[in-house]
């Protein structure tokens, strides 16, 4: 655009100065001086229309913005994330000290204990849920159930199997020492026996003996007799020869004429066929002759 705007300014001045040629006399001869002068005013009327010409947008030079600083460091994950494994034999322990039994109740006598600290793995539960059959943490090889109440259980407890309780079971406890008038006025010691246990008794046997030294109480003419019916509903009452689960019955023992509140242990056994016979549990009852 520049470029063409001069050309036609420089064509303007041409005509301009040709024109004013043609108003002179040929005969006047054109002077150096005036030609000069003519330039001149060429020059300023070309120099007065540039200067009112709007000056061209400049130029911008954008700078490059280059980024500053460093950035920060990808963050670091410290440590190793630890995954506990649940073990695949499931764990029990206990918050306080609990006794180990010869089945799942109260009933069933101590055979153990399961402490504090210790751990053992778990064999079974009862169908309830809340006893656990763990392997005698004081004999190595024999079983026993612990009380769920303080107990953790470590690992899966629907992977632990169902336990059965032992089948032939029984309690038994210290009734009296009385004569039996059926018998000729015999002293006679009288047990009760409770079967909680699944499976009928069928036959049983008694020794009776002072703590003090182990010396026996029964009398040596009355061997413990009827092994096979001693469940009784009275003391001279008549024997059966079974109790069946969840049965209680009587057991009565001859005896010589003790002293009274003579310490003494009775050491029952009862079986679950005839002849002492099957599957036996033996009882221990401490108590005092009275």
């Amino acid at each position: 655009m520049r470029p063409a705007r001069c050309n036609c300014l420089i064509l303007l001045a041409s005509l301009l100065v040709l024109s004013l040629a043609c108003n002179f006399p040929l005969q006047v001869p054109f002077a150096p001086e005036a030609a000069s002068q003519v330039q001149t005013s060429v020059a300023q009327t070309l120099a007065a229309q540039l200067s009112q010409m709007p000056p061209s947008a400049p130029t911008l030079s954008v700078p490059t913005i280059l980024p500053t600083g460093t950035l920060p460091p990808s963050p670091t994950v410290e440590g190793t994330a630890t995954f506990t494994a649940t073990p695949s034999t499931p764990l029990i322990n206990v918050s306080v000290d609990t006794n180990c039994r010869y089945g799942p109740s109260p009933d069933y006598h101590i055979v153990g204990a399961l402490l504090v600290g210790q751990t053992v793995e778990l064999h079974g539960k009862n169908s309830r849920g809340d006893w656990w059959y763990i392997e005698n943490p004081r004999r190595a090889g024999e079983f026993c159930w612990v009380w769920g109440e303080y107990a953790q259980i470590v690992g899966d407890q629907a992977a632990v199997p169902l336990a059965t309780p032992p089948p032939v079971y029984f309690v038994a406890s210290y009734q009296t020492h009385q004569d039996c008038e059926g018998l000729g006025g015999v002293e006679t010691f009288i047990f009760s026996v409770h079967n909680i246990g699944s499976v009928k008794l069928e036959s049983a046997t008694v020794s009776v003996v002072k703590t003090s030294d182990g010396s026996s109480l029964m009398h040596p003419d009355f061997p413990f007799a009827n092994r096979n019916a001693p469940f009784r509903s009275s003391n001279c009452g008549a024997g059966a020869d079974s109790l069946a689960p969840g049965g209680m019955a009587l057991i009565r023992v001859i005896a010589q004429t003790p002293a009274e509140s003579t310490p003494a242990r009775a050491i029952l056994r009862l079986c679950s066929r005839d002849a002492l016979g099957g599957s036996c549990i033996e009882r221990s009852v401490d108590f005092t002759i009275g």
